[in-house]
């Protein structure tokens, strides 16, 4: 924010500060704010963008990178893909996977799942190579202070995304049931697999690989960002996303039936809700239910009757059907408004 820059810059003056290096100006902007670059433009006496790319090391993913710059999303995304054509199969990474590789992805569950099979394997295959954990605190004020170390008695000054590398036998089991938690309950997180804004100002070398994983991502720079954390061009890996577990599988199929059903059933509802406001106008009475609400109520009562608990029908065939679902008033004085009404049958 620019509140901000302006504190900063005062701050730098009083300290008689002359040079102000900011990163590239092409990668995503924060969450919050926006690019110190132009505000910057119209306040520094002098003002020069150094284009070097120090990081990138060998010619192809000079070009690439190169050729990404400033570009929108959808060019960047076919750049990418175009270089890096095929997408992995999942068990290629759990073959050649090191505790020293990182993985990418902009998707929450999916960074959860594989972060969860890199802990399993790193227990079988590496378990004498410490563990690299993420500080990620939960109140974002709990930086540049001593924080202690999971599993040690000492004490280490960090920001947020620090990470420092553990070994196993030292975390205890609730430990690390607890950063693979769906809620998160303590200040840590697994370093395997990270968001890609996470990974902004990281120079992974050589050998280590990223295992980008390519969903979501062609939005605000994120593919120029992921491209931007290696030395050479066959450091990038795509791979396709972990497989779900059956039970989490089975969760998001019928979240998206339920889904479906809403999207299916919203012309019904707002049929018969255009009855209620013609009933409502006709008598001088205040309408203002919505399709949304209808959607909320058939959510909290279940389908049930709000009268008798049978199951209501929100899709019929026959004309009449005293099981499909109806708007009953609470208090017949007041219109069809919200507080005032709940779903029942026409028994």
């Amino acid at each position: 924010p620019k509140h901000i820059l302006e504190m900063f810059i005062n701050y730098l003056l009083e300290h008689k500060c002359q040079v102000i290096c900011c990163g590239d100006d092409a990668q995503p902007p924060p969450f919050f704010g926006e690019m110190p670059h132009n505000w910057l433009k119209e306040h520094a006496d002098y003002y020069e963008e150094v284009l070097t790319d120090y990081r990138a090391k060998c010619p192809k993913l000079r070009e690439l990178k190169k050729a990404m710059r400033r570009q929108n999303n959808r060019i960047q995304s076919k750049l990418f893909r175009g270089i890096l054509p095929t997408i992995e199969k999942w068990e290629r990474l759990e073959k050649e996977w090191t505790p020293s590789d990182r993985i990418l992805s902009a998707h929450i569950l999916s960074r959860r799942i594989a972060s969860q099979k890199c802990l399993e394997l790193h227990q079988i295959k590496y378990p004498e190579i410490p563990i690299p954990l993420i500080y990620r605190p939960r109140d974002g004020r709990k930086q540049n202070c001593l924080v202690q170390i999971p599993g040690l008695s000492e004490k280490k000054e960090l920001v947020k995304n620090d990470i420092v590398y553990l070994s196993l036998n030292t975390l205890p089991d609730k430990f690390l049931k607890d950063m693979l938690a769906d809620k998160k309950v303590i200040d840590w997180e697994l370093g395997y697999a990270m968001t890609i804004h996470t990974s902004q100002g990281m120079t992974l070398k050589s050998p280590q690989r990223v295992w980008i994983i390519d969903e979501n991502l062609a939005w605000d720079n994120l593919i120029y960002l992921a491209v931007g954390r290696v030395e050479y061009l066959n450091q990038l890996i795509r791979v396709e996303a972990p497989p779900l577990p059956p039970e989490i599988a089975q969760e998001i199929e019928e979240a998206k039936k339920k889904r479906q059903l809403k999207h299916k059933l919203r012309p019904s509802i707002q049929e018969k809700l255009i009855g209620y406001i013609g009933q409502d106008k006709e008598k001088g009475r205040k309408f203002d239910l919505t399709v949304d609400y209808i959607l909320t109520l058939k959510c909290i009562q279940e389908d049930k009757c709000a009268s008798c608990l049978i199951e209501m029908k929100f899709e019929w065939d026959q004309p009449g059907d005293i099981l499909q679902w109806t708007v009953d008033r609470i208090h017949n004085s007041l219109g069809h408004i919200k507080g005032n009404v709940r779903l029942t049958c026409l028994l």
